[in-house]
């Protein structure tokens, strides 16, 4: 039953490098660890801040939370290699676990909020990142529910290259009526104010 599991892993990795900024590093007081300066966050995510000075906070304290859960994982896994190094399996296991955990924190409710308030602004960075947020949420549950892809084709029709390499690796799992329901979605959606 590791398996499945492990390719949970795998596509919440996938997934946080479809949107991640390039590099993490402490550059200014609201940017703990977002490096603001790099290319792939002048490229795609400052854009969307020319309008809404208010999102890039919401952006940098979204990213900084996500940033955070995943550190305290990385943590956890090296102590985990330390201690389990003879037992792949079970490493892999705690492993699962632990993605699993980070997707039930309350934290990452916070994060969704402030990528899900940029997004609704029209920002393609954080719809792509609020897709990826609802679908391994989704996933830890054991499915592939529909946010994932209504908000993916929304950062696909903003504009976000990436958006559509991702919907290209991943529609295959979604039923003709699940891409329709998404289409109609996409297609009523506007920008809030």
């Amino acid at each position: 039953m590791v398996m499945p599991k492990i390719s949970l892993l795998f596509a919440t990795l996938a997934a946080i490098l479809i949107v991640a900024p390039a590099t993490l590093s402490a550059t200014e007081p609201d940017a703990e660890r977002v490096n603001i300066q790099s290319a792939e966050w002048q490229e795609h995510w400052e854009p969307c801040f020319s309008d809404r000075p208010a999102d890039r906070v919401a952006s940098l304290r979204g990213w900084n939370t996500y940033i955070e859960l995943f550190e305290e994982l990385e943590k956890r896994f090296l102590a985990a290699t330390v201690d389990d190094a003879e037992d792949g399996s079970q490493l892999a296991a705690s492993i699962v676990l632990e993605l699993g955990a980070i997707w039930k924190n309350p934290k990452i409710g916070g994060a969704l909020d402030d990528f899900e308030s940029v997004a609704n602004h029209g920002c393609g960075p954080a719809q792509a990142m609020t897709a990826m947020i609802y679908g391994n949420i989704y996933r830890s549950r054991g499915v592939d529910g529909p946010d994932w892809l209504k908000w993916m084709m929304l950062a696909e029709l903003s504009g976000y290259a990436r958006a559509r390499d991702a919907l290209k690796n991943e529609i295959w799992k979604y039923s003709a009526e699940e891409i329709a329901e998404a289409r109609a979605w996409v297609d009523a959606w506007r920008p809030s104010d």
